[in-house]
C-alpha cells in the first residue's frame, strides 16, 4: 500500500476566494468507538490521521489510525460506494464500502477554517445526526466521513462520536492517475473481505 509522506503547510490568507479544483487536505479525527466481542465491550478513543488527495469529484486518501495502521480508499463523489484497497497474498482488491450521509438543513451561519468561509449545515450519518462546515470554494462534495450533496467540501464535521477538522490545505496539482483505483483489482464486498482475511 502506498503511503504518502511529506509536510503540507499551505494556509491560505483570510478571505480566499478562488475556486481550488484539485489539492491535499490534511484532517485529524477523534472517534469514540466500542471494540470487542459482544457482551465484552468498551469503549475506546481513537486518533486517525488523514491525507486527502483530491481532482475535482475524485479522490484518495489515506487513513493512518493510532500512528501504525493504515487504509488507502478511492472514491468518487457522485457514487455511493468508496473502495478500499487491498493486496492479500499477492492479489490485488477493491473492497466495497457502502457509505451514506443526507443533508437535513443548510443555516445561515458560518466559521472561518484555514482561510476559508464556511458554512454549516445539519447532516444525518449512520442514522445519527451530525454538524458539519463546508466551503463551496473547492466546489465538489468531499468528507472525511460520510457522502453529503453540499456542492462544497466538508472541512470540519462534529458528533457525538467523531469530531474531524482540516489542518492544513495544500492547491496541489493532481493527476487523474493519483485518484484512480485500478482496473485490475477484483471488486469484492465487505463480507468477502472478512472471509478472505480469516481464510488460511
Amino acid at each position: 500500500m502506498l503511503l504518502i509522506s511529506g509536510t503540507f503547510l499551505h494556509h491560505f490568507s483570510k478571505g480566499q476566494d478562488t475556486s481550488v479544483n484539485s489539492g491535499i487536505i490534511q484532517f485529524e479525527t477523534n472517534r469514540i468507538a466500542k471494540v470487542g466481542a459482544a457482551g465484552q465491550q468498551f469503549t475506546q478513543k481513537l486518533k486517525i490521521s488523514t491525507t486527502y488527495h483530491f481532482l475535482r469529484n475524485k479522490a484518495r486518501y489515506e487513513s493512518v489510525l493510532m500512528g501504525n495502521i493504515r487504509s488507502e480508499v478511492y472514491l468518487e463523489t457522485e457514487d455511493k460506494e468508496h473502495y478500499q484497497a487491498l493486496t492479500h497474498r499477492g492479489k490485488d482488491y477493491a473492497v466495497i464500502i457502502p457509505t451514506n450521509g443526507e443533508v437535513v438543513k443548510v443555516l445561515d451561519e458560518t466559521r472561518e477554517i484555514l482561510g476559508y468561509t464556511c458554512t454549516k449545515a445539519l447532516v444525518r450519518y449512520d442514522d445519527k445526526e451530525a454538524t458539519v462546515y463546508f466551503t463551496q470554494l473547492i466546489p465538489y462534495n468531499h468528507s472525511p466521513v460520510g457522502n453529503f450533496t453540499l456542492g462544497g467540501a466538508v472541512l470540519a464535521f462534529e458528533s457525538e462520536e467523531i469530531n474531524a477538522i482540516a489542518t492544513t490545505i495544500d492547491p496541489a496539482g493532481i493527476s487523474d492517475q493519483e485518484v484512480t483505483l485500478s482496473r485490475d483489482r477484483k471488486k469484492i464486498s465487505l463480507e468477502e473481505k472478512k472471509a478472505l482475511l480469516a481464510s488460511r
